[in-house]
């Protein structure tokens, strides 16, 4: 749709509606771990505790968002917290570091900071996920 700026003279183009935004971090990983795991234990068992700690990853991001929610703050550092050490057990750098910087906006009271950091918590574990089949798969 065109809009005449009266002030101006110019004519400003608009969509006909908001661009949407699509947030894409890249997201890292220490294979270091993998790496460990799979020596250790073999094909098998590694993939069936990678399979284990995403599960225990996404159920605790799952509570969190639920607290966050619910506004019930006090809960969301150690929750953060348990997801950075499942994350850094399997490599998951970005998850861990995210994780981290969400239980520091909670501390500190942040509530605008605390919504946008949860939600790249949250893509960070969705691509994290999509990602690490990939490593391992290498």
């Amino acid at each position: 749709m065109n809009t005449n700026l009266q002030d101006t003279g110019h004519t400003v183009i608009a969509p006909d509606r908001p661009p949407r935004l699509m947030p894409r971090e890249p997201v890292s990983f220490d294979t270091t771990p993998l790496v460990r795991l799979f020596a250790e234990l073999g094909e098998m068992a590694a993939e069936d505790t990678v399979c284990n700690t995403l599960e225990q990853v996404s159920l605790r991001l799952h509570r969190l968002e639920k607290r966050c929610h619910r506004q019930e703050f006090d809960a969301i550092p150690d929750l953060a917290a348990e997801i950075a050490l499942l994350a850094d057990r399997i490599g998951l750098a970005t998850v861990s570091r995210v994780a981290g910087h969400v239980g520091d906006r909670a501390r500190v009271g942040d509530l605008a900071a605390l919504a946008a950091t949860v939600g790249r918590l949250s893509r960070a574990v969705d691509h994290s996920v999509a990602g690490i089949w990939d490593i391992s798969d290498a």
